[in-house]
């Protein structure tokens, strides 16, 4: 299992993923923000001045301080235990349940499809203190 700093590096640029990455597969707008997807496998979300800020994950071989996509959201939450927000649907953009984490500067959003079923994606935005 590979952890989620192996791929999520703040503040790198656009032209570094495509050095790295090569051209994305996606380049699109999703929760506000701006999102380029490589490989259909892992996103960056990029601030105004196009660095990374954020990461997103479909893959359940990637770490997320001990949890991972496939986790119940109550698996999830015994990880995060007191970090964890609340669970909500979110009926405009992806018809999923979000389960929302605070952890060392990052809002992490883990998605299920039903309420109490395992995780189908996660989402890692780097909010600034």
């Amino acid at each position: 299992m590979s952890d989620f700093l192996n791929f999520f590096e703040l503040g790198v640029s656009l032209e570094e993923l495509i050095s790295d990455h090569g051209d994305p597969t996606s380049d699109s707008y999703f929760m506000g923000g701006r999102l380029v997807i490589f490989n259909e496998k892992i996103g960056y979300f990029l601030s105004q001045e196009n660095k990374v800020v954020g990461f997103t994950t479909a893959d359940s071989e990637v770490n997320i301080f001990d949890a991972h996509v496939g986790m119940t959201p109550h698996e999830v939450s015994s990880i995060f235990s007191k970090e964890s927000t609340d669970t909500f649907f979110d009926e405009s953009e992806t018809q999923s349940y979000i389960t929302v984490y605070y952890k060392e500067g990052y809002e992490i959003y883990f998605y299920s499809d039903k309420e109490n079923s395992p995780t189908t994606s996660v989402i890692l935005i780097y909010k600034e203190k």
